[in-house]
């Protein structure tokens, strides 16, 4: 069983109110009983915002499987991970959970297994105040595992790795649902003449493309940002700010055609594909998120109408226009199944001969 150091639990105090602590007792110990005492089945690890381990209670070492025996008090939450019976992949999926929780989300979960996913357990984040970090780890069953595997396999694009269509989906609509008020704002992205790429290459080729595609729009946004991969060669960048940032949001649109646009190396071939962008913001344009989705699909289309490898921002008559064209569409459709339409030929004589 791994040691656990009562000395590396420091004497920094939590604010009372945050903690549920009862009067007279102090804030950390309390945590740790309470921890402790909530469920037998359930392990707590609780760190700082360093990632340096403060606690582990003793359903620990039985549920990760844990190998080693030496002291914890100066290892960090990953090392510590890395000691059990997880696998690789888990490691770093949990590592870039924690990376997302630690720089804003206020709770996250992932589920984490070991190498021949035989067992599994969910690890769960959440903060104790400003300072305290708590990673709750439950058994799962493998039946719910897979289950849950599927789900969460779901939310991510299996090829570049980002969240999926539903995962920004979801995220869009909980922004958009908070009552406290926030500037969101979506981006539609779309890699131009991307399918020559398929057809002169290959698809492993265009993959590696849509790969590199994705890690350098990840390092045109924050951290905090989400990039998804909506469909083939469609991407998407989800963010919020306190309150609306027009030149901020202009700079990020021109930093994605930058980089995207760059030219790409693939399997000794020089690639070049061109980026279009829509831009959709809230509550301008829209409070719910398919009307801000549908308004970034036409930011998105009148930017490839004007020529593409630009952006621009949702106005209200891209949807007039587009309103029109889909009457116009429908008129003549209903002109050709009623016969309503007449062929003239005017022939044309060149009188000199």
């Amino acid at each position: 069983m791994t040691a656990v150091n009562e000395a590396s639990v420091g004497t920094r105090n939590l604010p009372i109110e945050q903690t549920g602590c009862p009067p007279g007792m102090e804030p950390l110990p309390w945590l740790l009983l309470s921890a402790a005492l909530d469920d037998p089945q359930i392990g707590h690890v609780i760190f700082d915002s360093k990632l340096q381990l403060l606690h582990v209670t003793s359903q620990m070492p039985r549920l990760l499987q844990l190998q080693t025996r030496e002291r914890i008090d100066a290892s960090g939450l990953i090392q510590f991970l890395s000691r059990s019976m997880l696998n690789a992949v888990s490691i770093e999926n949990a590592k870039a959970r924690v990376a997302e929780f630690n720089a804003s989300t206020p709770q996250t979960s992932v589920l984490l297994h070991n190498a021949d996913q035989s067992s599994f357990v969910r690890m769960r984040l959440r903060c104790i105040g400003e300072e305290y970090r708590v990673a709750t780890f439950e058994p799962v069953s493998p039946v719910e595992g897979e289950s849950s595997q599927l789900s969460e396999f779901a939310l991510r694009d299996s090829l570049t790795g980002l969240a999926s269509r539903r995962c920004l989906e979801s995220a869009l609509t909980d922004l958009l649902g908070r009552k406290t008020q926030q500037a969101v704002t979506l981006f539609l992205i779309n890699l131009d003449r991307f399918k020559a790429v398929n057809d002169t290459l290959g698809h492993p080729a265009g993959d590696a493309v849509l790969r590199l595609a994705a890690e350098r729009l990840k390092a045109a946004v924050r951290k905090d940002d989400m990039v998804a991969r909506l469909s083939g060669d469609e991407f998407a960048v989800l963010m919020h700010r306190p309150k609306a940032n027009a030149e901020e949001t202009t700079a990020i649109a021109n930093r994605i055609l930058d980089l995207v646009q760059r030219t790409y190396l693939i399997e000794g071939q020089l690639v070049n594909v061109g980026t279009s962008i829509g831009i959709a913001q809230a509550p301008a344009d829209g409070m719910d998120s398919a009307t801000l989705m549908r308004n970034a699909d036409l930011a998105l289309y009148h930017s490839k109408s004007c020529g593409r490898s630009t952006f621009h921002f949702f106005e209200e008559h891209m949807e007039r226009r587009a309103q029109a064209r889909r009457t116009s569409e429908l008129e003549l459709r209903r002109a050709l199944a009623l016969r309503q339409l007449e062929l003239f030929y005017q022939p044309q004589v060149n009188t000199e001969t």
